[in-house]
């Protein structure tokens, strides 16, 4: 029977067999670079300079307010910091100092501790009690974020957060980055399997994953990183208004994509979710698919989200040349082609953090770049 025909406990067993059917025949593993176009993007690429002593600062404060490790179902996650706080140095490695580097660290270790102890796909695990006390943590930060005083350590965390932005940047900054972060942290923190038996197709799947995933905040500041926020009159004015915010949404839809490639062990196997995007395809057969494709449906899967990846990537490189070709004789051109070549340093961060970091990495792994070296 069709993967996407089964029950939510039947696709999960055969998920879990597909995989190591897959494993056992590629002993190798699959190489996530002869798979994605992605990896090709900005060889030779090094975080930030003040990739050290920044993330010791971030650690020191999350520590300071609680936030370093945390305890999710009576688990103790003592790899939640060391494995999240160096994706700053890599996501914004173009940062003008390292006071504005810091601070989107501590913004971005505020989600990672959010999903890794809160995040819905580990919603089935809690107990009503552990449930209760999360949607408790998740409104108080959602309140901190639009004014309300702080009252626990992960609010005063998530308030200094908004201080330094209002301290830093245009008036209405604080308030769009507000009207951002806030969808996520609800959203992520709400539990997105499937188990309804309902799931979206996929072009609706990355329009929820662009929101829990965090990054369209974190596009967002690319503008407080550079220290140089275009406005939308600015792009209009220049005629590319459509194409950057074009460019800005995929950007995020290839980090969405590329994580969910990282992370589908993570997030399939020891979740148990399949809010995932190679599980999505699964759930979401291609027009006229008659079960008679080669290979299991997995196989199938995987390929065709490494198509649409590769798509996603075709297209922002494309564009991106398009733009900064068309605005290269404008009095904004600057401007415009430093904050094409941030969208792009994001882009590519996608990739090169998700090789560098051990929080994907396991023995035996599906992913050749996500075992451990020998």
């Amino acid at each position: 029977m069709a993967y996407r025909n089964l029950s939510r406990s039947d696709r999960q067993a055969a998920v879990e067999a597909q995989y190591r059917d897959v494993v056992a025949r590629t002993p190798r593993g699959i190489s996530l670079r002869g798979l994605l176009e992605l990896s090709g993007m900005c060889p030779g690429f090094q975080p930030h300079a003040a990739m050290a002593s920044s993330c010791a600062t971030v650690e020191a404060w999350a520590r300071l307010h609680g936030i370093w490790t945390g305890e999710r179902g009576g688990v103790h996650l003592d790899q939640l910091g060391p494995a999240s706080v160096t994706m700053n140095a890599f996501l914004l490695r173009f940062a003008i100092d390292e006071r504005r580097l810091t601070l989107a660290g501590k913004a971005f270790h505020l989600l990672y501790y959010l999903d890794d102890v809160l995040g819905g796909e580990h919603h089935k695990w809690l107990s009503p009690a552990e449930r209760a006390r999360s949607a408790a943590i998740v409104t108080g930060v959602a309140a901190v974020l639009e004014g309300r005083p702080p009252q626990t350590g992960i609010e005063r965390a998530a308030a200094e957060i908004m201080e330094e932005l209002a301290r830093s940047t245009p008036s209405d900054f604080p308030a769009r980055f507000t009207a951002n972060m806030r969808p996520h942290i609800i959203e992520n923190t709400t539990d997105q399997d499937t188990a309804t038996g309902h799931a979206p197709d996929v072009d609706t799947y990355f329009l929820r994953r662009s929101v829990s995933s965090g990054m369209v905040p974190a596009v967002l500041l690319v503008d407080y990183a550079l220290d140089d926020h275009l406005t939308d009159a600015d792009l209009h004015t220049a005629g590319v208004q459509a194409d950057i915010e074009r460019l800005r949404f995929l950007c995020v839809a290839l980090a969405c994509a590329s994580n969910d490639f990282f992370s589908f062990e993570k997030e399939v196997l020891d979740a148990q979710d399949d809010y995932n995007l190679i599980t999505q395809a699964m759930l979401s057969p291609p027009p006229h698919d008659d079960d008679t494709t080669p290979g299991t449906e997995l196989e199938t899967a995987i390929e065709r989200c490494a198509a649409l990846t590769n798509a996603y990537t075709r297209e922002f490189l494309e564009l991106t040349l398009q733009v900064s070709r068309a605005t290269s004789d404008t009095v904004l051109a600057p401007r415009i082609h430093r904050y094409l070549d941030a969208l792009t340093d994001v882009t590519a961060s996608s990739w090169h953090w998700q090789i560098y970091t051990h929080r994907y990495q396991r023995p035996d792994s599906l992913w050749q770049e996500t075992r451990p070296p020998t």
